[in-house]
């Protein structure tokens, strides 16, 4: 007892002397085994550190240099008597405290149980607010400020720059609906301004064209009638008025695409063309560019063709590829002249 007394007080003596000569801190390390089977080594601070696990991410506590910190103002000589008589406690000091803690680790003894470092003992000053940062497989325990009350200074500055971002949050949303609100606005008077556009149109070009529709103009009333047409269908209402302007429309187109030539000269032309020869097709594109797409109204009875009716021949340059009587239709409508007789026969034509 008297010898590890003497060890004790030598190495405080020396100790104190190499401190005061500008020694520092004693290096120590530490080793911490985490619960997922990492080791986890490094430099033991003043403070308490928290370092995070590479592998699991789970933090791991190391004590300080001095895990029991002493009062200030104590004093640990070890001349000072007991109170009461009682025999003098023997003095340990912190770096043979933090090697045995060391060498339990590396014997596999296990932590130091809790109960050695009472965290009453610890004063409040003394546990700072650690921040635990991990980058590249390593773990750095980095010390941040304390907690502490912020001044009237302190809170004035953040309440000015809360209400400043609630004055921007406002503005902001004020903007947003006047944008909204003249968007919609634009759109309403956009739509009845072309609404009004449509129903003017229809009513106008509706009268004006079955006006000319009367009076056998028929092209004039085709145009005036297409846009009163199109005005219904862009208004998108079923009335009266726009099924009226949709009708007349078909009827002036149909009234436009007449042959502007009296029906005997077709024939006539037809005669001439049929007795000028087959090989000569002249005839044939003269007809197609003066007459195609027209229409031409005849006065008479249709019937479907029967098996007694003559076909139709075939072109030369074509197959004999006849349609079934019940596909072909004659008019009883005909025109003698020159000695020939017309007979107009309408192939594959589709009645409802």
């Amino acid at each position: 007892m008297a010898e590890r007394r003497a060890m004790a007080t030598l190495r405080s003596i020396f100790g104190k002397r190499k401190g005061q000569q500008g020694g520092g801190a004693p290096h120590v390390r530490y080793t911490v085994h985490c619960r997922c089977g990492e080791v986890l080594t490094g430099q033991r601070t003043p403070h308490f550190q928290a370092v995070t696990c590479a592998s699991c991410g789970l933090p791991n506590f190391v004590l300080p240099l001095n895990p029991r910190a002493m009062p200030a103002g104590a004093t640990r000589r070890d001349d000072v008597a007991p109170p009461n008589g009682q025999p003098a406690a023997e003095t340990v000091e912190p770096g043979e405290f933090v090697a045995a803690a060391v060498v339990d680790r590396l014997e596999g003894k296990g932590p130091v149980p809790d109960a050695e470092v009472p965290r009453a003992e610890i004063p409040e000053a003394e546990l700072p607010e650690q921040v635990v940062t991990a980058g590249n497989g390593a773990s750095e325990a980095v010390t941040a400020e304390p907690h502490r009350e912020r001044t009237a200074e302190e809170r004035r500055s953040e309440a000015r720059r809360a209400a400043r971002r609630r004055r921007r949050l406002r503005a902001r949303l004020v903007a947003l609906a006047i944008v909204l609100l003249i968007a919609v606005t634009l759109f309403a008077t956009w739509r009845s301004t072309v609404r009004a556009r449509y129903a003017r149109d229809l009513e106008h070009d509706t009268t004006a064209g079955y006006d000319a529709l009367l009076a056998a103009d028929f092209v004039a009333a085709e145009s005036m009638l297409r846009r009163a047409d199109r005005a219904a269908v862009g208004l998108g209402d079923d009335t009266p008025a726009a099924r009226r302007a949709v009708q007349l429309h078909h009827e002036a187109r149909l009234w436009a695409s007449l042959l502007a030539r009296p029906v005997d000269d077709l024939l006539a032309v037809l005669a001439d063309a049929g007795q000028a020869g087959k090989q000569d097709d002249k005839w044939r594109r003269m007809f197609q560019d003066a007459f195609r797409g027209r229409s031409l109204v005849i006065s008479g009875q249709m019937r479907a063709a029967g098996d007694d009716d003559p076909l139709p021949p075939a072109p030369a340059e074509q197959e004999p590829d006849v349609p079934p009587a019940t596909a072909r239709y004659v008019t009883d409508w005909s025109l003698v002249g020159d000695g020939a007789e017309i007979r107009l026969d309408l192939g594959e034509l589709a009645l409802p």
